[in-house]
């Protein structure tokens, strides 16, 4: 079994110190007028590439922009696809954050390009280690409003991603996190899901692709990830009690979100180290990759950092090597 670090999503986009805070305070000067877009668009590419810094300094063998771009997962998507219009805030699930709900105004069209630029400007900064994260096509269409039908608009939305997939592969990237966190809350959705990604990886050439479900619990999904023709599924290991014994025998990529990214409190190195070790001995799985519970933006900058990095030791020990 290869065993891998892995940022899951978002990393924070302020810090304490002046130089992390700087993104904060060009959002002021834009605003009043005082800077212009293009040096607003230089201190947002500056911040972009220190998220990108840290994670490299963490360790992780994979690492993200961030979302540092978006102003959310939801509307930062669904902004590139002709379609959607931009509404009110809604809270994104239970956390304290919000996202600007996105409505559907008619059946969505291609626009070109989604994350290309985003992960291109990852892969200049750090080479091999880089990797796109996006909110899925399911978990899009839940998240928004529309009065068009679903079925229509995911098999629409199937075909852009595909398309988006196969650019990113083209561009390089060999990992590709795609976020379903809505279908723990709507199983009855699951065939939807199901069939999109089928027209998704049957008709286009995809990186390595890997679902991510958080913010819910995963037992009672893992019996049907069995007919999803992806490479893997990353879990959410805080809401799920009991996901260990159920995870007996699974032999896709794995994704262990086992390091609790909405708790300050740091875990014990060890004590995470015999958790992942027992659940190996039952596991089938290629690939494993040892990663935060969900995005690191609810935490502080600097306990990310923290969380991220401890990620990176889990997997040092794992393999045999001594966590720093």
């Amino acid at each position: 079994m290869r065993i891998y670090s892995k940022n899951h999503s978002t990393y924070p986009r302020i810090g304490d110190s002046p130089e992390q805070q700087r993104l904060r305070r060009a959002y002021h000067r834009l605003d009043s007028g005082k800077i212009s877009q293009t040096e607003f668009n230089s201190v947002l590419d500056e911040t972009v590439k220190s998220a990108i810094d840290e994670q490299i300094r963490s360790g992780v063998d994979f690492v993200t922009d961030g979302l540092i771009r978006a102003y959310d997962p939801v509307s930062h998507v669904a902004s590139r696809i002709d379609g959607f219009e931009s509404g009110g805030l809604l809270r994104f699930f239970d956390t304290n954050f919000y996202y600007r709900q996105p409505e559907l105004v008619h059946m969505p069209r291609s626009r070109g390009a989604l994350f290309i630029e985003d992960f291109e400007f990852v892969r200049t900064v750090s080479g091999d280690k880089a990797s796109q994260t996006m909110m899925g096509p399911f978990s899009l269409l839940r998240l928004a409003k529309l009065s068009l039908d679903f079925e229509a608009a995911l098999e629409s939305l199937a075909l852009i991603y595909g398309e988006e997939l196969q650019r990113l592969k083209t561009a390089g990237a060999k990992l590709v996190q795609i976020d379903e966190p809505c279908l723990l809350n709507d199983f009855g959705g699951f065939d939807f899901l199901a069939e999109a990604y089928r027209v998704i990886m049957n008709k286009f050439d995809c990186p390595e692709i890997i679902l991510a479900f958080y913010f819910g619990n995963s037992v009672p999904l893992v019996d049907k990830l069995n007919s999803l023709p992806v490479d893997g599924f990353a879990f959410d290991f805080t809401y799920s009690p009991g996901l260990e014994e159920m995870l007996r025998g699974f032999d896709f990529d794995l994704g262990i979100g086992i390091v609790d990214c909405r708790n300050t409190q740091m875990e014990n190195l060890h004590e995470l180290a015999g958790r992942v070790e027992r659940l190996m001995r039952n596991l089938k799985s290629d690939k494993l990759y040892v990663m935060p519970s969900c995005g690191l933006e609810f935490l502080p900058r600097d306990r990310a950092f923290d969380k991220l990095k401890l990620c990176a030791d889990l997997s040092a020990v794992l393999k045999g090597g001594a966590g720093a």
